[in-house]
Order: C-alpha cells, then structure tokens, then sequence
C-alpha cells in the first residue's frame, strides 16, 4: 500500500449504519501476507444525540489520537449519508453497539474487539453487552495495542504513547476478552468513602485541607475510569464479612512503601482467586503519584505472573522518556529501602504502634529514614533531566520530584516527634517542621496528585502525627511546662470514681496511687495496675484516672495558662483543683479525638503548694488511655510578660520530682 498520506475518519454509530457498510474480514486477507495502513489524520464522527457510553468512548479516542498524531483531532456529529457526501471514502474508524454488531454478523455472538480493513476498523462491544461504557473495552484494546497509548496511573499526566511518527496498522482482527481472573476482582477505594471526608471536616482539616464536592466526583471518575482501562471493576466498601479482601498496602504519603509489598498482595490475590469466589481488593486512599507504580504492578502482575517486580518498575518508568534509567534507578532505591525498612520488621513495626498498624507504620519509618535517602534518592531524579526530555515526561517528573519533596517533608516531621518532645526548645522544632509541612501542602494542593484530605485523615488517626492540629493548638502560646510523662493512676473498673468524687482526693492521697506511662494505651503498661480478678491492663476496656501536679511560678503572673492535651481515642472527663472544666466524647464517625487547649489559670488555687490535674477517661474498645503528652502554655500579654513566661519555661517543676522515668 502507498505510503502517502491517507484522511483517516472515526466513525462513532449507536445502531445507525447500515448492515451492507460492515463486513467481515475476507478469506483472502487473512492467508495473504500482512498489510498495512499508514494514517497521519483523523477526525471523530459521532451519531446525534449519541448515549453516554458513545459519547464518551468518541471523547477517549479523539483526545488520544491527538497525542498519537501530534494534532488536534476534531469530533463532529452526523450519520454515515452525510459523511458519504464528501466524495471518496476516506479511512473509517467505526463502533458499533451490541445490536447493529449482532445485526452485521446475521444475529451471531461477535466477540469485543476490533478488526482492521483496508478501508476501516470496525470495534464492537461484545454481543449482549448492556452497558453503557461496554465499547470502552474495544477502544481502550485498541489504543493500547496499535497506537501505542499506555496508561500508567489515573490523569493525563501519565497517558503516553511509546512510538512516534504516523500510525501504521496491521490490517488484523483482534477480539479482547475481560481475563477470568480481572472479572472476579472488585477494587475498593476505601479511604475516599464519602462518609470518611465528611469525617474529616468535622474533625476539624484546615481549610487547605478540607475536600469539596467537585473534587471528590472528579477523582472517583478518573479512578473509575482508570479501572475499566485495565479491565478491573469498582465497588462500593463491602460490609464486614462479605468474602475474602486483600488490602494494597498503603503508601502513607512516603515513595513507594506500597511498590515494595505490591508482589505479596498479588501472591494472596491469587491465592484468594484461586480458592474461589470474588476478591475485594481495598485500596487505601491511593495517592497517584506514589501509588502508580504499584497500582501499574498490580495489573500487569495479573496479566503477566511470572514476570518480576523489576520487570514492571521499568515498563513503568517507560513513562519518563529519556529519563526512564534514572526514574528506574529512583523507584529501586526505594524499593530497596522500604524491604529493608519494614519488609524485615514487621512485627517491630506492629508493636512500635501499640495495636495500631498506621501510627507503627509512621513511627517506624520516622525513626528508619534519614535525610541521606532523600539526598541520594533526589539525585536520580534531577539526573533524568536533560536535553531530551520530552514535554509530558517533564511534566511527570516535575510531579515526582514534587511528591518526593512531599515526602521529605513529611519524615522530618516524623523524626522530630511533636508527641516526643521533652523540652520547649525540641517542641518548637517539631512544631517548625509541621508548619513548614502544612504550609507546602497549601501552596502545592493542586499540583499534588495525592489525596491530602483522606492523607491528613489518615494522619490524625494515627496520632496527628503530622501535626495538623497540634500546631495550631500552640500558636500565640508559649510552652512553660512538659507534665511528667508518668502519671499516678488508678483503675476504676465498677465506676466508683464519680460518686466517690476522687477528683477532689488530696494531692497526697492522689500521689500514692502507682504510676503509669502516657506515651502509650494503658493496655501495653509494663508495671502491674491493681485490677479485680487480674494482674495487669491487657485487654482493659472501662474508666481509669489520672492525676498530676505542677507549681504556679511568680513569673507567671498577667499570662493566662493554658493545658494541652494530645489527641486519645476515649471520653475525657478534666479536672483542675477539683472543679471539672472539660468533658469531651471522641467522633465516633471520625474515628479520631483531637488535642484539646483548655485555659486553666482561673480555677488556680493561690494558696495551694501544687495545682492537681486529675483526668477520667472511659474506654469503650481498642487502645486505651492518655498516649501524648500534655504540656502547660502561657499567652503572654506583654513584652516583659513574654520574656517572663520564656524564663519561666526554662525552670523545672518541683511536682515532677520523681515523677519521670
């Protein structure tokens, strides 16, 4: 066939073209030796008043097929009479629907797919397909395989095509079938349910934090879309028991946490499979940009079993052009790193969390990473930029490098530890990183291809381990004194407490009850607690007081004081000298309590040696009991005042004698 340039026409029909324009493949092109069309143009015809699925299927191809071609691609509407008064018959794409494909064959079955003609390429959705989208499954099938067209991960910015130059077609039938093992997958997207945004506004996100509408319907449609790509299918979350579920590890805002477990979560996809039934595969809250690559492996794990993991990572990296060997060199490193990291630790990590996975999981690698993997790990990437660097493959790794700057950001958090400060200098490094973060977070929220709101969630479950709330907490305060990190403590397991007002127990009585540490549930306490029929906490669900004490120093004076406490999962009863000041239940939707700021200083006893800080909380499940720290803040009303409260932040308390470890 000449290699001249050749008018290439898409036709889009919902059942409006006649049977005599489609004909199946002859006899004599299939025994003959291939051949070839050669398009370097098109345009997109549609039928009037198209359905959705059409209108969007003609949409998909005419926006790739101007990657393809390098030109903007047209998308008319009309019938095939009109079209054929233009003259000589150029080049045809043609999707059929499932009644005019049965039509075409004599009311045969007609297998998705597509068949390449001299002429024309007919794509059909498969006989009785009803749905909507069903002639997605031929155009994507189609795309892929001829023009070139992969998609990595959800957005345009990680569509690409593979080739250049005009499009050469083999003149072939190709009939796509959904595998047995992608039909019997239902993919989840459990941290973007509706009811878990909601949650996380109430739970008070920021404002740069906070979802809308507009974008969760926009990500749900892309994620949907990506789905149907790659042949999987979407589900609301399942209720609990519903059948076997496998959960994609989650990348918690950090590169490739995910990637380095994805060849795991396959093997027990498969095992799953295999025993039968409909597997849930849970995705928690992808963020895009990080959880690509492993979403990418996931699919073409399940197309291609035998092949490994590194064979994936550099089919994906494919995506970055020239760049390709230095991306491939960044996600090994990563990938190497987290294995070694968490792949060996896990039930390190597990404890590091006191029973809660996530807050392990962040604890564990605030402690594992250090500012050298992201020094050395950024290297790659600002190799990879060079003078042939397409424009999309920059565009991509100018998002790859944002998100690992993302990334830094959070681990610097992570290792300076607001919950583990002990003092008011580390406390305002801590609290100097959350805000860096939060202010990144604001300035980049568009250009983050993560999902910041369900992040952030995420984040506050675990503890407010990025400080979202806790910085905010001590803005326009200064630190004066850390409240010891043991408290005495004492079990009320009948509910006693109340009606025998303990919170009104002298300070010397409170101080004989034992101790116990608040930097994790009372269920991990290393020292027996006194409980009826048992030695110790484990498993404890009820009511428990706490108690401490601290001194009002003279330098204190003008500054209204303030506690703090970090976030627990338990209802909070609070007393000062006595005098209940705060009664707090936790969001039972949100799954979280927040820090609390309480201003103190009017229920202060002057003439008392110490001022009592007695807690009640009630645990109804799970972990249980104080698990942060609590500091006393003052606002400083003047100048001098703040000079004061500083100097006075400088002083250890003489309650804290001998109260930490």
């Amino acid at each position: 066939m000449s290699m001249c340039r050749t008018r290439f026409l898409v036709i889009l029909a919902l059942g409006c073209f006649p049977p005599a324009l489609f004909v199946p493949r002859s006899t004599a092109m299939s025994r003959s030796a291939p051949r070839y069309v050669t398009v370097s143009d098109a345009m997109v015809l549609r039928p009037p008043h198209a359905a959705a699925g059409i209108a969007e299927a003609s949409a998909e191809l005419a926006r790739h097929l101007e990657l393809v071609l390098g030109r903007p691609v047209p998308i008319r509407e009309g019938t095939p009479a009109q079209w054929e008064l233009g003259g000589a018959r150029p080049f045809a794409f043609i999707l059929l629907d499932s009644w005019s494909a049965s039509s075409w064959s004599g009311n045969k079955p007609v297998p998705a797919g597509y068949s390449v003609g001299a002429r024309a390429v007919w794509l059909t959705p498969g006989a009785g397909e009803r749905r909507a989208d069903a002639i997605l499954t031929a155009v994507y099938a189609f795309l892929e395989r001829e023009c070139g067209v992969r998609w990595f991960a959800p957005g345009d910015a990680w569509t690409v095509r593979l080739t250049s130059g005009p499009l050469r077609l083999r003149q072939t039938s190709v009939w796509v079938r959904r595998s047995e093992a992608a039909s019997r997958i239902r993919v989840v997207l459990e941290g973007a349910a509706p009811e878990a945004v909601t949650a996380a506004v109430g739970a008070g996100l920021p404002e740069e934090l906070r979802p809308t509408p507009e974008i969760g319907r926009k990500r749900r449609a892309v994620f949907r879309t990506w789905l149907r790509r790659h042949g999987l299918a979407a589900r609301p979350a399942p209720a609990k028991g519903t059948g076997p579920t496998v959960r994609l590890p989650s990348d918690l805002g950090l590169p490739l946490t995910s990637v380095a477990t994805t060849r795991t979560a396959l093997d027990e996809v498969r095992t799953q499979l295999d025993a039968g039934g409909t597997v849930d595969l849970l995705l928690p809250s992808p963020s895009w940009d990080l959880s690509g690559p492993a979403l990418y492996a996931l699919v073409r794990g399940l197309e291609r079993p035998d092949e490994p993991l590194e064979t994936w990572i550099a089919e994906y990296s494919l995506a970055f052009g020239s760049g390709a060997f230095q991306v491939r060199q960044y996600f090994r490193y990563w990938r190497d790193r987290m294995m070694a990291a968490v792949g060996t630790h896990r039930a390190e990590v597990r404890e590091m969390g006191w029973g809660d996975p996530t807050l392990g999981t962040y604890r564990f690698l605030g402690k594992e990473l250090s500012r050298d993997d992201f020094t050395k790990s950024a290297a790659f990437l600002h190799a990879a930029f060079d003078d042939g660097l397409g424009p999309n493959a920059k565009r991509r790794l100018e998002h790859l490098l944002l998100a690992h700057a993302h990334a830094r950001l959070i681990a610097t958090v992570l290792q300076n530890g607001i919950a583990a400060a002990a003092t008011p200098e580390d406390l305002d490094t801590a609290l100097e990183a959350a805000r860096r973060l939060a202010s990144f977070r604001r300035e980049f929220r568009s250009d983050l291809r993560c999902c910041l709101p369900c992040l952030a969630l995420r984040e506050l479950r675990a503890g407010d381990v990025a400080g979202t709330l806790w910085r905010k907490l001590f803005d326009g305060v200064v630190p004066a004194v850390r409240l010891p990190e043991k408290w005495h403590f004492r079990v009320d397991p009948d509910e006693r407490g109340a009606s025998q007002e303990w919170q009104n127990l002298p300070w010397p009585a409170l101080a004989k009850w034992p101790t116990l540490r608040t930097d994790r549930p009372w269920e991990f306490a290393t020292g027996p607690i006194p409980l009826p029929g048992d030695g110790g906490m484990a498993g404890y669900d009820g009511s428990g007081w706490y108690a401490t004490a601290f001194d009002v120093r003279p330098a204190w004076r003008g500054c209204p004081a303030f506690l703090i406490l970090g976030p627990s999962e338990d209802a909070r009863t609070v007393y000062i000298n006595g005098k209940r000041i705060l009664e707090s239940n936790p969001d039972a939707t949100a799954g979280v309590s927040l820090p609390l700021r309480i201003r103190i200083d009017p229920f202060f006893t002057r003439e008392a040696l110490h001022q009592v800080v007695v807690i009640r909380l009630r645990d109804s499940g799970g972990p249980g009991g104080l698990r942060n720290p609590a500091w006393v803040c003052l606002r400083p009303a003047t100048k001098q005042a703040k000079t004061n409260a500083g100097n006075a932040a400088a002083q250890p308390s003489p309650a804290d004698d001998g109260a930490t470890p």
